[in-house]
């Protein structure tokens, strides 16, 4: 089981560089608002730290001109764990330009599952697609 924060953050620290998403998402300026589950979704600043780090000091809202450099754009629209505290019911994505804006809950995109994995979990085999999963022991 995970404890995952989900109390949300404003757009000003949302759409800004994965430090900052980070800070107001689990970090010291977070929320104590959370939620215990094995599985949830990524947070913005999942999506940010996935470009070279010479790119973690842009704006997570232009991150489309680095789409060819962060292996998390899929081209589609891909839903968040992070909640926009501004706005009642909507939360941030990845939108299929490959930068970040926000939803409504009711909105239509992808779900790309995340967990966590203790140092004891070791990697067995495959390679991630549906015909070959990653499999672990």
């Amino acid at each position: 089981m995970h404890t995952w924060k989900v109390g949300g953050m404003s757009s000003t620290y949302g759409y800004s560089i994965p430090k900052t998403a980070y800070n107001y998402e689990v970090g010291p300026n977070s929320s104590n608002i959370t939620y215990s589950a094995k599985i949830g979704l990524m947070y913005v600043s999942d999506f940010g730290y996935a470009s070279s780090a010479n790119y973690w000091t842009t704006a997570l809202d232009t991150y489309d001109a680095l789409k060819d450099n962060n292996w998390m754009c899929s081209g589609g629209s891909d839903w968040t764990i992070s909640l926009m505290s501004s706005t009642t019911g909507s939360v941030f994505r990845i939108w299929g330009a490959c930068s970040v804006d926000s939803n409504m809950t009711g909105g239509t995109g992808q779900v790309r599952p995340v967990f966590y994995l203790n140092s004891e979990v070791i990697y067995v085999n495959g390679s991630g697609t549906s015909s070959d999963p990653i499999r672990l022991s």
